[in-house]
Protein backbone atom coordinates (compact mmCIF):
# COMPACT_ATOMS: atom_id res chain seq x y z
CA UNK A 1 0.00 0.00 0.00
CA UNK A 2 1.08 3.13 -0.84
CA UNK A 3 -0.12 6.80 0.41
CA UNK A 4 1.08 9.58 -1.29
CA UNK A 5 0.20 13.39 -0.12
CA UNK A 6 -0.77 15.97 -2.36
CA UNK A 7 2.51 17.76 -1.19
CA UNK A 8 4.27 14.80 -1.78
CA UNK A 9 5.60 12.90 1.55
CA UNK A 10 5.14 9.45 0.54
CA UNK A 11 4.80 6.42 2.64
CA UNK A 12 4.85 2.45 1.44
CA UNK A 13 3.81 -0.05 3.47
CA UNK A 14 3.21 -3.67 3.46
CA UNK A 15 2.64 -6.87 5.40
CA UNK A 16 5.60 -9.85 5.11
CA UNK A 17 5.53 -11.46 2.40
CA UNK A 18 5.09 -15.15 2.79
CA UNK A 19 9.00 -15.61 1.51
CA UNK A 20 10.02 -13.46 4.61
CA UNK A 21 7.87 -15.03 7.15
CA UNK A 22 9.55 -18.59 5.96
CA UNK A 23 12.71 -17.69 6.35
CA UNK A 24 11.72 -16.73 10.58
CA UNK A 25 9.41 -20.34 10.41
CA UNK A 26 12.74 -21.82 9.25
CA UNK A 27 14.56 -20.63 12.21
CA UNK A 28 11.61 -20.96 14.83
CA UNK A 29 10.43 -24.59 13.91
CA UNK A 30 14.29 -25.83 13.89
CA UNK A 31 14.94 -23.64 17.83
CA UNK A 32 17.99 -21.88 16.11
CA UNK A 33 19.57 -19.20 17.87
CA UNK A 34 21.37 -16.30 15.61
CA UNK A 35 23.82 -13.85 16.97
CA UNK A 36 21.81 -11.46 18.55
CA UNK A 37 21.02 -8.89 16.26
CA UNK A 38 18.63 -5.53 16.78
CA UNK A 39 17.23 -6.42 13.37
CA UNK A 40 16.50 -10.02 13.47
CA UNK A 41 12.52 -10.16 14.89
CA UNK A 42 11.12 -12.03 18.09
CA UNK A 43 9.38 -15.63 17.16
CA UNK A 44 6.80 -15.47 15.34
CA UNK A 45 3.22 -15.51 16.07
CA UNK A 46 1.54 -18.17 17.62
CA UNK A 47 1.84 -21.85 17.58
CA UNK A 48 4.94 -23.30 15.51
CA UNK A 49 5.82 -26.88 15.29
CA UNK A 50 9.02 -28.11 16.06
CA UNK A 51 10.63 -29.87 13.00
CA UNK A 52 13.88 -30.56 14.28
CA UNK A 53 13.34 -34.20 14.06
CA UNK A 54 12.56 -34.56 10.26
CA UNK A 55 16.84 -33.54 9.65
CA UNK A 56 18.58 -36.10 11.71
CA UNK A 57 22.24 -34.86 12.95
CA UNK A 58 21.47 -31.32 12.02
CA UNK A 59 24.29 -29.10 13.08
CA UNK A 60 22.22 -26.19 14.50
CA UNK A 61 24.88 -23.82 15.11
CA UNK A 62 25.73 -23.66 11.64
CA UNK A 63 22.25 -23.53 10.70
CA UNK A 64 22.17 -20.50 13.16
CA UNK A 65 25.19 -18.87 11.75
CA UNK A 66 23.73 -18.79 7.89
CA UNK A 67 20.60 -18.15 8.98
CA UNK A 68 21.54 -14.40 9.59
CA UNK A 69 22.66 -13.38 6.04
CA UNK A 70 19.90 -15.18 4.55
CA UNK A 71 17.02 -13.51 6.72
CA UNK A 72 18.88 -10.25 6.01
CA UNK A 73 18.96 -11.30 2.00
CA UNK A 74 15.33 -11.65 2.38
CA UNK A 75 14.79 -8.31 4.54
CA UNK A 76 16.78 -6.39 1.55
CA UNK A 77 14.44 -7.70 -1.14
CA UNK A 78 11.61 -7.14 0.55
CA UNK A 79 12.79 -3.78 0.84
CA UNK A 80 13.51 -3.09 -2.46
CA UNK A 81 10.69 -4.35 -3.70
CA UNK A 82 9.00 -2.07 -1.76
CA UNK A 83 10.75 1.25 -2.86
CA UNK A 84 10.89 0.30 -6.49
CA UNK A 85 14.49 -0.95 -6.39
CA UNK A 86 13.25 -4.32 -7.61
CA UNK A 87 10.45 -4.16 -9.95
CA UNK A 88 7.93 -6.89 -10.33
CA UNK A 89 8.64 -9.62 -13.32
CA UNK A 90 11.38 -11.66 -14.31
CA UNK A 91 14.41 -9.68 -12.66
CA UNK A 92 12.30 -9.95 -9.81
CA UNK A 93 11.65 -13.61 -9.48
CA UNK A 94 15.35 -14.14 -10.62
CA UNK A 95 16.57 -12.00 -7.63
CA UNK A 96 13.91 -14.22 -4.96
CA UNK A 97 15.30 -17.15 -6.42
CA UNK A 98 18.78 -16.21 -5.58
CA UNK A 99 18.46 -16.54 -1.82
CA UNK A 100 14.68 -18.45 -1.75
CA UNK A 101 14.25 -21.13 -4.10
CA UNK A 102 12.17 -24.13 -2.95
CA UNK A 103 12.12 -27.06 -2.85
CA UNK A 104 15.90 -27.36 -3.54
CA UNK A 105 16.94 -24.21 -2.24
CA UNK A 106 19.68 -24.55 -4.68
CA UNK A 107 20.86 -20.87 -3.35
CA UNK A 108 21.47 -22.19 -0.10
CA UNK A 109 24.40 -25.01 -1.33
CA UNK A 110 27.07 -23.25 1.02
CA UNK A 111 25.35 -23.82 3.38
CA UNK A 112 24.04 -27.09 3.47
CA UNK A 113 23.01 -27.56 7.38
CA UNK A 114 20.57 -24.14 6.70
CA UNK A 115 19.55 -25.81 3.27
CA UNK A 116 18.13 -28.97 5.04
CA UNK A 117 16.39 -27.25 7.14
CA UNK A 118 14.69 -24.89 4.61
CA UNK A 119 14.04 -27.93 2.15
CA UNK A 120 12.58 -29.99 4.84
CA UNK A 121 10.31 -27.35 6.56
CA UNK A 122 9.74 -24.54 3.41
CA UNK A 123 5.75 -26.46 2.92
CA UNK A 124 4.51 -26.21 6.89
CA UNK A 125 5.92 -22.64 6.58
CA UNK A 126 3.91 -21.90 3.62
CA UNK A 127 1.25 -23.66 5.70
CA UNK A 128 1.62 -21.22 8.61
CA UNK A 129 1.77 -18.15 6.47
CA UNK A 130 -1.51 -19.30 5.08
CA UNK A 131 -3.72 -20.66 7.89
CA UNK A 132 -1.89 -19.02 11.13
CA UNK A 133 -0.97 -15.16 10.20
CA UNK A 134 -3.24 -13.05 12.33
CA UNK A 135 -2.33 -9.79 10.91
CA UNK A 136 -3.30 -8.78 6.94
CA UNK A 137 -3.18 -5.97 4.79
CA UNK A 138 -6.70 -4.55 5.53
CA UNK A 139 -5.56 -4.18 9.56
CA UNK A 140 -2.26 -2.64 8.29
CA UNK A 141 -4.43 -0.02 5.87
CA UNK A 142 -6.59 0.18 9.41
CA UNK A 143 -3.25 1.07 11.28
CA UNK A 144 -1.85 3.61 8.92
CA UNK A 145 -5.17 5.52 8.28
CA UNK A 146 -4.86 9.01 7.25
CA UNK A 147 -5.30 10.41 10.99
CA UNK A 148 -2.36 8.89 11.71
CA UNK A 149 -0.31 9.19 8.66
CA UNK A 150 -0.71 12.95 8.22
CA UNK A 151 -0.31 13.98 11.41
CA UNK A 152 2.97 12.82 12.13
CA UNK A 153 3.97 14.19 8.65
CA UNK A 154 2.67 17.99 9.19
CA UNK A 155 3.80 18.00 12.55
CA UNK A 156 7.42 16.72 11.42
CA UNK A 157 7.18 19.83 8.72
CA UNK A 158 5.70 22.54 11.20
CA UNK A 159 8.52 21.51 14.06
CA UNK A 160 11.34 21.26 11.48
CA UNK A 161 10.12 23.78 8.66
CA UNK A 162 11.01 21.29 6.28
CA UNK A 163 8.67 20.31 2.75
CA UNK A 164 6.81 18.00 2.77
CA UNK A 165 8.21 16.56 -0.21
CA UNK A 166 11.50 15.33 2.19
CA UNK A 167 9.34 13.48 4.06
CA UNK A 168 9.18 9.48 3.56
CA UNK A 169 8.98 6.06 5.11
CA UNK A 170 8.83 2.23 4.30
CA UNK A 171 6.43 1.07 6.75
CA UNK A 172 6.87 -3.41 7.10
CA UNK A 173 5.03 -5.62 9.50
CA UNK A 174 5.73 -8.61 10.59
CA UNK A 175 3.71 -11.11 12.45
CA UNK A 176 5.76 -11.88 14.91
CA UNK A 177 5.56 -12.09 19.31
CA UNK A 178 5.33 -8.57 20.85
CA UNK A 179 5.65 -5.07 20.79
CA UNK A 180 9.00 -4.65 18.86
CA UNK A 181 10.75 -2.73 16.12
CA UNK A 182 13.75 -1.84 14.16
CA UNK A 183 14.87 0.14 11.37
CA UNK A 184 16.75 -1.83 9.16
CA UNK A 185 17.76 0.47 6.72
CA UNK A 186 17.08 4.24 6.64
CA UNK A 187 14.06 5.05 5.92
CA UNK A 188 12.63 1.75 6.84
CA UNK A 189 10.95 1.23 10.07
CA UNK A 190 10.11 -2.34 10.40
CA UNK A 191 7.57 -3.58 13.03
CA UNK A 192 5.63 -6.61 14.78
CA UNK A 193 1.87 -6.69 14.28
CA UNK A 194 1.32 -5.71 18.32
CA UNK A 195 3.23 -2.74 17.78
CA UNK A 196 1.31 -1.74 14.44
CA UNK A 197 -2.28 -1.85 16.35
CA UNK A 198 -1.22 0.90 18.68
CA UNK A 199 -1.70 4.05 17.21
CA UNK A 200 0.62 6.31 19.38
CA UNK A 201 3.96 3.71 19.34
CA UNK A 202 3.15 3.59 15.56
CA UNK A 203 3.05 6.83 15.39
CA UNK A 204 6.52 7.62 17.34
CA UNK A 205 7.89 4.63 14.63
CA UNK A 206 6.92 7.03 11.80
CA UNK A 207 8.00 10.08 12.83
CA UNK A 208 11.38 8.51 13.64
CA UNK A 209 12.19 7.49 10.26
CA UNK A 210 10.99 10.58 8.93
CA UNK A 211 13.65 12.11 11.03
CA UNK A 212 15.92 9.46 9.73
CA UNK A 213 15.31 10.39 6.05
CA UNK A 214 16.00 13.92 6.46
CA UNK A 215 19.15 12.48 8.70
CA UNK A 216 20.60 11.07 5.41
CA UNK A 217 19.24 13.31 2.63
Amino acid sequence: MEQVNVDSWRVTSAVASPTLHATLFVRDAFQLKPDDEAVIPPRLSGHVPDLSRLVSNLDVREAALAWTPWFERALDFEFDSMTGRVVAGAASDAARAGFFDPPEFNGLWAWPALQAAARASHREALRWNKFHQTFSGEALHHALRDSVVSSVAWETCAALHVSPARLRATVLVVDVEGTWSARPHPGMFLCSANLARKASLLKDGLRETFLETLRVD
